[in-house]
């Protein structure tokens, strides 16, 4: 996952996902890459028989498995308060969307959310390793015009641009900001031994 001014930019191979909790709706952002999800999508089965399926842990396409590997991308705009969750099937094989939902807030800090969503999975039976990556968008800075000058002109040869008027010939671009504050944890799967 990428930001940048006021976008983002996820890409993703596997199925391990990103969600976007935005005016609190939490939504899929990426599709796995995974054979029930092409039953799903194929009409086949539904999402719920797909989570319960013997073959729901069947990955269609991932990293290292071949050296050309095809990431899908998926974009967008960020806005204030908006919490991005990047999470392993370790997390979301354990939790139903809903449940990630209950967790995550735009006011709660991220090491909270992330340490709630592996505490619960691991409840749930924490039957993989798993991953949460929070990010929370506190601010962002709509991008401003800034002047920039043609290539060819002489320094010094005219006042200073923030003085004058731009030329027709002179370009604008866009700078934005956005502040955010992001947290993670992996939470190996340790099988548990009961002694004989």
């Amino acid at each position: 996952m990428a930001l940048y001014e006021t976008r983002f930019l996820i890409g993703q191979v596997g199925d391990s996902r990103a969600y976007l909790l935005r005016d609190g709706r939490l939504s899929q952002v990426t599709k796995d890459h995974s054979y029930v999800q092409e039953q799903v999508d194929a009409g086949y089965l539904t999402p719920e028989q797909a989570r319960s399926h013997p073959y729901s842990n069947v990955i269609t396409r991932c990293v290292g498995a071949n050296s050309d590997v095809m990431p899908d991308t998926y974009a967008g705009t960020v806005k204030p308060k908006d919490v991005f969750l990047l999470a392993s099937d370790g997390l979301t094989g354990m939790l139903e969307d809903y449940q990630l939902a209950e967790i995550l807030s735009p006011e709660r800090m991220p090491q909270e959310e992330v340490d709630l969503l592996i505490a619960e999975a691991n409840r749930h039976g924490g039957l993989d390793n798993i991953t949460a990556i929070i990010v929370r968008v506190d601010s962002v800075t709509r991008p401003r015009p800034i002047r920039t000058t043609p290539r060819n002109r002489r320094v010094g040869a005219r006042e200073p641009l923030a003085r004058r008027r731009p030329r027709k010939s002179e370009g604008l671009r866009a700078v934005g900001r956005h502040r955010s504050m992001m947290c993670f944890r992996l939470d190996l799967h340790r099988p548990h031994h009961e002694d004989s």
